[in-house]
């Protein structure tokens, strides 16, 4: 049987794509149980935060880059650069930072007809339970 050297390539990446992703967001990984002894924070914590940041960039990635380019719709570079446009994308309509919505909520609010202020700050409810949680979380 004759292998192609590009289908030998993009197995061995999607082979370590797929093993980095397993290792950040498995339960019984070695780096999993480590942060999380490390940082004092439950596994099932850290697998929330994980799984947070890495199934976009693992969907993106399958979408954009391992399913076009395994079926040589477009070559890898190409892939890279819509990989990032559309990361980029993804960040700055979820992203946020953590006292303010992110550009999507804000449309989606705009869109439902919900005015907030215009700081883009909590609601004092949502202020007194991030202190109370904070609070808790330093007398352990």
């Amino acid at each position: 049987a004759v292998v192609s050297t590009q289908s030998t390539g993009k197995t061995i990446a999607a082979a370590f794509g797929s093993t980095v992703f397993g290792n950040l967001c498995s339960p019984i990984a070695d780096t999993t149980i480590a942060s999380a002894l490390f940082t004092n924070c439950p596994i099932v914590d850290h697998l929330k935060v994980m799984t947070t940041f890495c199934v976009p960039i693992a969907v993106l990635s399958l979408l954009f880059g391992d399913l076009f380019v395994g079926l040589n719709l477009y070559p890898f570079y190409v892939a890279y650069i819509i990989s990032l446009l559309a990361m980029v994308l993804v960040f700055v309509l979820f992203g946020r930072h953590p006292r303010r919505r992110s550009l999507f909520q804000v449309l989606l609010d705009r869109a439902r007809g919900i005015k907030r202020a215009s700081s883009g700050s909590s609601s004092d409810s949502d202020t007194s339970e991030r202190t109370a949680l904070l609070s808790k979380g330093k007398n352990k």
